[in-house]
């Protein structure tokens, strides 16, 4: 079932600008592979992906069930080089549908979807009830593909293992967590009260998984007095076997897990009017982070702001912290005179410490690489200060923060920040003259060399990065990156840290849809891509039309390069 990948073919590394570093270093080298494989969607993160293979567009019928129509799951393993054809089809999609099929995901133990058997076109578990969908997974250190025979509704991944919601006939749900570890699944909550069901499942990392209760009207689980709240927040640590009760009731939208914390916001009225960080009123929600292991509770003091969705767009996966934006309240943190603004923080739980910016911010756009801090402070919120000195008080401009010295550096020019890579942070310079875009450029600040290195590339983000090299989105703005004769694409290309440049791997992808975007670079910069024919003027799975979209292999660091 199992069959290698093609040998790597293509070798790309144009450049789209060079630097001027006085001693260029060696040009790394980056590959791009055409798999061949028409398909709808990519999904899941880590070494494995799931690749949702189009009949149609294949032209051949991928599950042996006698038709063309069907998407099926292929599984790829970038680490080992190997695809493997399933011939298991997902449920049929909705018309305009471009997200990855239903609840399916990857990580770099396990991999888990939705089945169809009427798509499949046969009974897989020979219960005699044809056209079941139920949920099945795969486990790359065995190989072995399982039907769990049930469908799974949301859906978490921890290290080594992933959490997700089950019904059974009569409509009671349960959370199950398969540890890969020891191939143990555990039905949670283990106590008290069955009866309560799990509401939400809200986030995994490593061995903790997050989830809510629902009290129902029976018990009161976080002691408000009342068993009317639908979202208490419970810890589950695979390692232990133990469930922790927060006691808290949670806005489940805010919640994330950085080194063995989980941090949420905590809404005081709905707490049983607690004064939960000590400024007098019960009108707040209070940012919590809670030790799964133990239970260990941190209240630092500080307002989540009104919705509690107070942490950063990005979140450095090997921080010890949580980068967050703080209303001020009572509290003039920026020193400009009012107590109106939006304030950036990292919090340290396991330390209790916090690392104040004491710089202002429009929107909650944080980025962080080892301890440098990448704050885009908005003039008008920071003291209605022309930061860019553009005569102007209405940019958002790009400032550094240094958390060992407690100072930070003023870029000073318009822009926004996009990715913290492992020593360096990148983002967005752009010019702008009233409602009008005239220039826009992917920068990086380098906080060892204390210096902005420009690149010249417009970008539409950054999509993963490995080390101090980064997979970017390029617009043709200035040159056709791809070699089609036109400069209407959005280019794959590669950020190299050591020299500041920007190199074009060549291969257009979709503007916009996950179809076409990468989440995480799996371990050595790899990471699949589709690549529409339309846009690459290029018939790259030998069907003879420009209809679909291609997966390839991307290398940031080559094989043996």
């Amino acid at each position: 079932m199992r069959s290698k990948a093609p040998a790597l073919v293509l070798l790309v590394l144009a450049a789209c600008h060079s630097s001027s570093d006085s001693d260029p270093v060696p040009e790394p080298t980056s590959l791009v592979v055409n798999l061949g494989l028409a398909a709808v969607s990519v999904s899941g993160t880590g070494a494995l992906r799931l690749v949702a293979a189009s009949e149609e567009g294949e032209g051949r019928d991928l599950d042996g069930d006698g038709d063309k129509t069907g998407v099926v799951l292929q599984i790829l393993d970038l680490e080992r080089g190997s695809q493997a054809n399933t011939a298991l089809a997902f449920p049929r999609r909705l018309p305009f549908d471009h997200d990855p099929p239903l609840r399916s995901g990857s990580n770099d133990s396990f991999a888990v979807f939705q089945v169809s058997e009427e798509e499949t076109g046969r009974d897989l578990d020979e219960d005699g009830i044809p056209g079941e969908v139920t949920t099945w997974t795969f486990d790359r250190r065995t190989g072995a593909l399982t039907n769990l025979s049930a469908v799974h509704g949301g859906l978490a991944f921890g290290d080594d293992l992933f959490a997700f919601f089950t019904r059974d006939e009569v409509g009671n749900e349960a959370l199950n967590v398969f540890d890969g570890r020891d191939g143990s699944l555990t039905t949670l909550p283990i106590e008290p009260a069955v009866l309560l069901a799990p509401s939400n499942l809200l986030a995994a990392h490593g061995s903790t998984v997050a989830f809510t209760r629902d009290e129902a009207g029976v018990f009161d689980l976080n002691a408000d007095g009342d068993a009317s709240d639908f979202a208490v927040l419970h810890l589950y640590d695979a390692d232990s076997g133990r469930v922790v009760n927060t006691s808290f009731a949670i806005w489940p939208g805010t919640l994330t897990i950085q080194d063995g914390f989980a941090g949420f916001g905590v809404s005081e009225s709905q707490q049983g009017g607690l004064d939960l960080n000590g400024d007098g009123d019960a009108d707040d929600v209070v940012f919590v982070a809670v030790e799964a292991t133990n239970g260990l509770t941190r209240i630092p003091g500080f307002d989540a702001g009104f919705d509690g969705e107070s942490f950063a767009a990005f979140f450095d996966p090997d921080s010890k912290g949580f980068l967050l934006t703080v209303p001020e309240k009572d509290l003039d943190r920026n020193g400009d005179g009012d107590t109106a603004d939006l304030v950036a923080l990292l919090y340290e739980p396991r330390s209790d410490r916090i690392f104040d910016t004491a710089l202002a911010v429009p929107y909650s756009a944080l980025v962080q690489a080892g301890a440098w801090i990448g704050v885009p402070v908005g003039e008008q919120e920071q003291g209605e200060l022309d930061l860019d000195r553009d005569g102007r008080i209405e940019s958002s401009v790009p400032h550094v923060f240094d958390t060992r010295t407690g100072r930070s550096v003023n870029l000073g020019f318009r822009g926004s920040w996009l990715a913290g890579l492992e020593q360096q942070l990148l983002g967005l310079r752009v010019v702008i003259d009233g409602d009008v875009l005239l220039e826009s450029e992917l920068f990086a600040w380098d906080p060892r060399a204390r210096r902005v290195r420009r690149t010249g590339v417009d970008v539409l983000g950054v999509l993963g990065s490995s080390g101090d090299r980064a997979l970017v989105h390029a617009a043709e703005t200035t040159e056709d990156l791809n070699g089609d004769g036109d400069r209407l694409d959005f280019v794959l290309a590669v950020y190299e840290g050591s020299t500041g440049t920007v190199r074009s791997l060549r291969v257009a992808t979709s503007s916009f849809g996950t179809s076409s975007f990468v989440d995480r670079l799996a371990p050595g910069g790899m990471a699949v891509v589709l690549v529409p024919e339309a846009a690459q003027g290029v018939d790259l799975n030998g069907d003879g039309d420009l209809l679909d979209q291609v997966l390839h292999q991307i290398f940031l660091d080559a094989p043996g390069g």
